[in-house]
Order: C-alpha cells, then structure tokens, then sequence
C-alpha cells in the first residue's frame, strides 16, 4: 500500500503499538478519526507487557508494567477501562556481585526500616540512603506537579466511534465501539 493509499483511508497513522500509541489510538478513535497503528513486533502493548527474557526458562517478568501506576485517572476514565491497580510491598531489589559475594540493595514499596539497612549495608553508611531519599523527594514532587498540569489537559473524548482490527482494504464484522 502506498502512502497516498494510507492518506485516503486513515487520517491518523501511528507508528507503535505501545502503550501509549494504544491510548493515543483510542483518543483519536473515539474523535471520530479513522487511526491505523503499526507495530513490528507480535503483539500490542510495549512496556506493559510481561515476556520470558531467558531462553527456556517459564518465568515471564515485566518490561516496566508497574509504570501503568502513573497512568492518570483521568486516561483510566476517559478510555472506559475496567482496571484494578495493585500495590506489592517491595518497589525493586538490585543484585550486586562484589569481591566474590552476592548481596543486594533491597528498597521496600512504603519507604521502611529494611531499606535504610538494606543502603547501610551495601555502602557501609547512611549517606547514599540520605542522597537517594532527597533525590526520590524532588522526583515525588515532579511528579505531583507534573500529574497536576497534565491531567488538566487531558481532554474527554467528543464522542464514540468506531475502531476495527481488521486489516486495511478487507471487510469483516470485526468491528466494534471504541467504549
């Protein structure tokens, strides 16, 4: 299909399939914009898809899903999802290998005891422990700033429309309401 072909059928091409081209996609979609999305990869969904990283092992590990806990509310509302977000009690745990033994640097989700001895133990004091909290402080307050004007922003939908899954040039009942 060539380009020209692309302008007559969609008003919107976005290149990604991740997360955020998804919700960027159903914005457009419920604007009434016909959106094409293309992706190189097998499935949809970027950094918020778990995959098996180690050949022959059947662990499945995030690819940074947990940033869907900066997803504002008002995305969540506007696109209709049906989402429960849940918390886990640690935020990350860094292994270290160091003149022949492992150790690591634990960090609890709800900033605790275990994670200023968990910083005392790896740099034999206080003083990371202190530099980092500042540091996660500052990005804290970034961030509420940062959720405070965006979300403002956030635009609701104007009205629904129609999105389909099919591929272009094809018929098909595959299509669906955006909502």
């Amino acid at each position: 299909m060539t380009s020209d072909n692309l302008k007559d059928k969609y008003d919107v091409v976005i290149v990604g399939g991740g997360h955020n081209g998804l919700v960027a996609a159903t914005y457009l979609a419920q604007a009434d914009l016909s959106v094409l999305v293309l992706e190189r990869l097998e499935s949809t969904g970027g950094a918020a898809v778990s995959a098996r990283p180690f050949a022959g092992l059947p662990a499945r590990l995030s690819r940074y899903s947990y940033l869907v806990s900066v997803m504002p509310d008002q995305i969540i509302s506007d696109l209709g999802l049906d989402l429960e977000l849940k918390s886990r009690s640690v935020a990350s745990y860094t292994p270290v290998h160091r003149e022949g033994k492992h150790s690591g640097l634990f960090v609890e989700r709800n900033e605790g005891k275990a994670t200023a001895e968990s910083f005392r133990r790896l740099t034999g004091s206080d003083g990371e422990y202190d530099a980092w909290r500042k540091f996660y402080g500052e990005v804290r307050e970034f961030t509420r700033r940062w959720r405070r004007r965006s979300s403002s922003r956030c635009a609701p939908p104007a009205r629904s429309a129609t999105w389909s899954t099919r591929p272009p040039g094809t018929t098909s009942s595959s299509s669906r309401s955006a909502r």
